[in-house]
């Protein structure tokens, strides 16, 4: 069964042993758990992150609280899947394997999109913006990547990747052309 990358579930059993049993599958790794309970003491709360717990959420609780629990939960795994993706992709690049490396290049650019479409205003937007139009670069989608390379060295958040951002936009364009003269559209 496939049980989505997140549960917000009330149950009538032992949290803990839920926990264990989604840990303990491996087809359920990457499933988050955010422990909603009574059991507020310190010993639960450290048995439940031990456990596995993504985070733990003591009752009482606001709900605007639980809401921003779930999005940490969320946003963070979201990061960690783009950058895992990314790093694997340079790993295969600078290892010559060039066909899976772009595989997982796009992998990685979708992980970044998502995660910018679902938090614009990150405060690591500017910089994982830049990691996007990099990895759609390297899944050779000049063309995704030049626009989103321009939007970095537009963007007046922040100037770290500027120059770099400008130049390689204009590498995507020609990667561009050079990819529609193959295939003989220019």
């Amino acid at each position: 069964k496939s049980l989505g990358d997140q549960i917000v579930a009330h149950l009538k059993k032992d949290g803990f042993e839920v926990c264990q049993q989604i840990r303990a599958n491996p087809e359920w790794q990457g499933v988050k758990v955010v422990m909603l309970t009574a059991k507020g003491g310190d010993t639960e709360v450290t048995k439940g992150l031990a456990l596995g717990a993504d985070a733990y959420v003591t009752k009482p609780f606001s709900t605007k609280d639980l809401v921003a629990q779930v999005r940490d939960v969320s946003e963070k795994s979201l990061i960690r899947a783009a950058s895992f993706r990314h790093a694997q992709a340079q790993r295969y690049k600078e290892e010559g394997n060039l066909q899976v490396a772009v595989s997982e290049y796009r992998g990685a650019a979708r992980a970044y999109g998502d995660y910018l479409k679902r938090y614009p205003h990150s405060r690591d937007a500017y910089e994982l913006t830049y990691k996007y139009a990099d990895c759609l670069y390297n899944a050779l989608e000049f063309d995704g990547a030049a626009r989103v390379y321009a939007a970095v060295r537009d963007d007046p958040s922040g100037d770290k990747f500027e120059a770099e951002a400008a130049l390689s936009s204009v590498i995507s364009w020609e990667g561009e052309v050079t990819r529609l003269q193959r295939a003989g559209l220019l």
